[in-house]
């Protein structure tokens, strides 16, 4: 778009062609606790941002164009893709295509043009953080005497085989078991 709105991928190219950027709606919300807190202990726990919404309003026109917009939006509707949705003021980075829905009328293009709304939703990326932590060391007089510690997962091992016995020995083992 020579004016810059529209929905981008990551790498900066345009994703839709279409004719005109016709609406941009934006929310955000956040959710607060509801349960009392001590006066004066508000905190950043106690306040959730979500994850805000776009409404954007696209138009294109011409039957194959329509065509071609129709099935790329199927595409991208199923897709994992990150888009971000650019305007002169502000750039909404990694919102992924949620829904979209359109009408054909005479009002807004006749059958021949077709107007769409997306619904994209932000996706919040975080970093995973892992640490290692040592167990502490047992506090014993006699190291010997400490209670083995295990810290993860052991290799396993083959049980070993049971002593073979003879029918002979079975017997005889009821047989003493049943005299005394």
């Amino acid at each position: 778009m020579a004016n810059g709105w529209g929905v981008y991928d990551l790498s900066g190219n345009l994703v839709f062609d279409v004719d005109s950027v016709l609406s941009l709606k934006q929310s955000a919300k956040a959710k607060a606790s509801t349960f009392p807190v001590e006066l004066g202990s508000f905190a950043g726990f106690n306040k959730v941002l979500e994850p805000f919404q776009n409404k954007v309003r696209l138009a294109v026109n011409g039957l194959a164009r329509v065509a071609t917009f129709q099935a790329a939006l199927d595409t991208e509707l199923a897709s994992t893709n990150l888009y971000n949705v650019v305007t002169p003021t502000k750039v909404y980075l990694n919102v992924t295509l949620e829904s979209y829905g359109h009408d054909q009328t005479a009002d807004n293009g006749g059958v021949s043009g077709l107007v769409v709304d997306l619904a994209l939703l932000q996706i919040r990326e975080v970093t995973p953080a892992y640490a290692t932590a040592a167990l502490p060391a047992a506090k014993c007089k006699n190291p010997t005497s400490a209670s083995k510690q295990t810290g993860g997962k052991g290799q396993t091992q083959t049980p070993a085989a049971p002593p073979s016995r003879t029918m002979a020995s079975v017997i005889a083992q009821a047989d003493s078991d049943s005299n005394s």
